[in-house]
């Protein structure tokens, strides 16, 4: 047995192992710049979106209170408002078939 070791039979040969067709050069683009520009606009749109109240500050409003009216009783079975087109259901029955006997 040899105790001498050739290192360049261990040695990985780098060319040869690039890939050069294009679609591994579409992959190596996409990863490369495609996906952290999308992040990095993704993110600045969201602190955009975040900050548009101090770019266009909101409309000022005028809050009115609640104007209550008391109205009349009325008496038990007067007609209190005519709903036009109104449609009652008619009372058909129902039939639903037990899925196991005796219940």
């Amino acid at each position: 047995m040899t105790n001498e070791v050739d290192l360049r039979d261990l040695a990985v040969d780098r060319d040869a192992a690039r890939p050069r067709n294009s679609a591994a050069l579409g992959t190596r683009l996409i990863s490369r710049y495609v996906l952290p520009l999308v992040l990095i606009l993704g993110l600045l749109s969201l602190v955009a979106w975040a900050s548009r109240d101090l770019v266009f500050p909101p409309k000022s409003v005028t809050v009115v209170p609640v104007s209550s009216v008391t109205a009349e009783v009325q008496p038990e079975g007067t007609t209190l408002f005519k709903a036009a087109g109104w449609i009652e259901p008619r009372p058909t029955p129902i039939r639903v078939a037990a899925l196991a006997p005796g219940v």
